[in-house]
């Protein structure tokens, strides 16, 4: 692949003195969202944007935010033994004398772990950092308390959640009602010695602060020339635990190179770009970038091309890349960073998780990410691999200044060619090779062929034929019918991206949880596990769930044909 000049020219202008600069700054805030340190990195944010001239709006919404005060966890039987802890947001907190109850382990705190102990009332000693998934199952089987094993031997401030975004009527259900702690690995690693000898007794203590606060998301926006209502979308959470050098102080600092250099460069630019720093990330669970979809749901709807993710670029040690994006941008992004870096890249199905608040409404998402090889990486969720990750301990000494400016490169030359290219460098014949795989794969474990995967897999395979047709033929496409293609190829992201990602929609947001492709569809690999009643309303999904699917490949049909016919006139 080989670089538009103008791409090479702007890569040429990233500063890693200007950036070392700002991650030194933003250092000086815990930035703990609803507090004065964070609107304090909000206003740098925002100066910083207006002494470089960009244009910038501030979005000011209310959120639920739950900030983690103390914790800790006693052994009173069979011994005397208090362990070091940590609470996460939105744990319930304990009464002043804590919970005292029977303490149970319950391995990775799977389906499987539970159904042979009775949990009802006890408090459960699971393994792993804290997660929501393992919280709502754990409350869903009656706990009342539970202790996660830290990875390290530092805990990790992790969330528990899993409602996405602030809760509305219909989430709120999910908001959880347990009292939830994290220990260090080698006392985690007592405690689960003691479970196996025979019985224990445990007391836990939690203290949260969950309410109300005002926030503030700054958004710069950055005009392109000949099509300014179109723009690339990227962003990266400002709120942190602690000062977060690595997770997110790097990426703020990032974002706003991209800012300075894109806006000294607007004259140059055929479409538009805003960038986001979001809050409520880590204490609100995505909360900003939730509020900015509802906020501007038409806007993102009709003229966003991609979102593109920044989050702990510039770690110490992080030598390789993986790519998270959608389908339609896995080989274009690729190739980039490949290109630029050397590195081979490894590909990933998107996971839930980074502020990927955008897939109900179809946006391709792109989060190409270095991170430590996987013989040095911890088992952790950002700051490059580094076990440091979501502690006190992430400090601008795991800042590598360097990777710094070769992440923002890299994310900068993928959105210069989105920003850029003539066409828009989508591949959607992935997305509907996505759904022959997927379907393909459901079929044959499907024993019983709950679904009519035949009629969707045929109406899959006309879509890649047809869209393969129209990808032949975007390299002589006439000048005027340019934006005819790049209007179908918005068009399909939107109406493939939902059913392929999403079990909620366009309108709702999936809980915070990793899922499969076909989410709704993928229920029938659990019909096994259902009792009699709970089998038949499987049945009344998959059909239902059928429709969508089938309904979703003929719209896409329709408008690749349409498009086709269009450009061939």
């Amino acid at each position: 692949m080989a670089f538009d000049p103008l791409i090479q020219n702007l890569l040429k202008q990233v500063s890693k003195d200007e950036m070392a600069k700002h991650v030194q700054n933003l250092c000086k805030f815990t930035r703990v969202s609803g507090t004065e340190d964070e609107e304090k990195a909000v206003e740098y944010i925002v100066s910083t944007l207006k002494k470089c001239g960009v244009k910038t709006d501030v979005y000011e919404f209310d959120s639920l935010i739950s900030q983690p005060k103390q914790a800790r966890v006693d052994l009173i039987y069979p011994t005397l033994k208090s362990f070091k802890s940590i609470t996460h947001p939105f744990s319930l907190t304990t009464p002043e004398e804590g919970v005292v109850t029977e303490l149970l382990y319950v391995g990775k705190g799977s389906e499987e772990d539970y159904n042979i102990k009775n949990v009802r009332g006890k408090i459960v000693l699971t393994d792993g950092n804290a997660s929501p998934d393992k919280v709502w199952l754990a409350q869903n089987y009656g706990v009342i308390g539970q202790i996660f094993i830290s990875n390290e031997n530092v805990p990790h401030e992790m969330i528990i959640t899993t409602v996405w975004g602030t809760p509305s009527i219909k989430t709120s259900f999910r908001i959880p009602r347990i009292y939830v702690a994290s220990v260090p690995h080698e006392d985690g690693e007592i405690l689960k010695l003691g479970t196996s000898k025979g019985k224990v007794i445990v007391r836990l203590y939690t203290q949260t602060n969950t309410t109300w606060a005002k926030l503030r998301i700054p958004v710069a926006t950055i005009e392109g020339k000949e099509e300014p209502e179109r723009f690339v979308l990227i962003g990266g959470h400002l709120d942190s635990w602690y000062v977060g050098a690595t997770d997110n102080a790097t990426g703020n600092a990032s974002c706003l190179e991209i800012a300075r250099v894109l806006n000294e460069n607007k004259e140059k630019l055929r479409r538009s770009v805003k960038i986001a720093w979001w809050v409520g990330h880590s204490q609100g669970r995505y909360s900003g970038s939730t509020y900015f979809v509802d906020k501007e749901w038409d806007n993102l709807n009709s003229n966003c091309i991609s979102y593109i993710n920044i989050d702990s670029p510039g770690s110490k040690g992080a030598t390789v890349y993986l790519l998270e994006a959608m389908p339609e941008a896995m080989d274009f992004s690729e190739e980039v960073a490949r290109t630029l870096t050397g590195i081979q890249v490894e590909r990933l199905k998107p996971g839930r998780w980074g502020d990927q608040s955008f897939w109900g409404i179809g946006v391709p998402s792109i989060d190409c990410y270095s991170m430590a090889p996987v013989e040095t990486r911890a088992n952790v969720g950002g700051s490059g691999g580094g076990w440091w990750w979501h502690t006190p301990y992430d400090t601008e000494e795991y800042v590598d200044t360097e990777y710094l400016v070769r992440d923002t490169e890299v994310n900068l030359a993928i959105a210069l060619t989105l920003i850029n290219s003539k066409v828009l460098p989508f591949k959607l014949s992935a997305n509907a090779e996505r759904y022959l795989e997927e379907l393909l794969n459901l079929k044959d474990k499907d024993s019983e062929y709950l679904v009519d995967y035949d009629d969707l897999i045929r109406k899959a395979g006309e879509l890649k034929s047809e869209l393969l047709k129209l990808e032949n033929s975007l390299n002589s496409v006439e000048e005027e019918k340019v934006k005819e293609v790049n209007d179908t190829l918005i068009r399909l992201s939107r109406i493939l991206n939902p059913t392929l990602f999403t079990a909620a929609g366009r309108y709702e947001q999936d809980p915070a949880v990793d899922q499969p492709y076909l989410p709704m569809l993928n229920y029938v690999l659990k019909k096994d596990t259902l009792g009699k009643d709970n089998y038949q309303f499987l049945k009344v999904t998959l059909r239902r769930e059928g429709n969508r699917v089938s309904d979703t490949l003929l719209e896409a049909i329709k408008v690749t044909d349409e498009c086709l016919r269009k450009i061939s006139k």
